[in-house]
């Protein structure tokens, strides 16, 4: 979970290779908090609805692939459970 006392809520070592996610060039930063995020190989990602999400490559690729996506093919909270 995101916020002020993060919680550890699930792990996986693998999954996410399979998910999609096309690139929102013109979004605009939502007006509420991320919900969630997930710790991944190509950087984190922070959730802001079940298909709305910001990608944060970090060291890994920094600004390179940085910027709000939505998620193709599934939904967040499917992940989460």
């Amino acid at each position: 979970t995101c916020g002020d006392n993060p919680e550890l809520i699930k792990t996986a070592e693998n999954g996410l290779r399979d998910l999609g996610f096309i690139y929102l060039k013109d979004a605009e930063a939502p007006e509420t908090e991320p919900t969630h995020y997930l710790e991944t190989s190509f950087g984190k990602v922070y959730i802001y609805s079940d298909s709305l999400c910001y990608i944060d490559a970090g060291e890994i690729d920094p600004n390179e692939n940085n910027g709000y996506y939505e998620l193709y093919g599934a939904k967040f909270s499917d992940l989460i459970k």
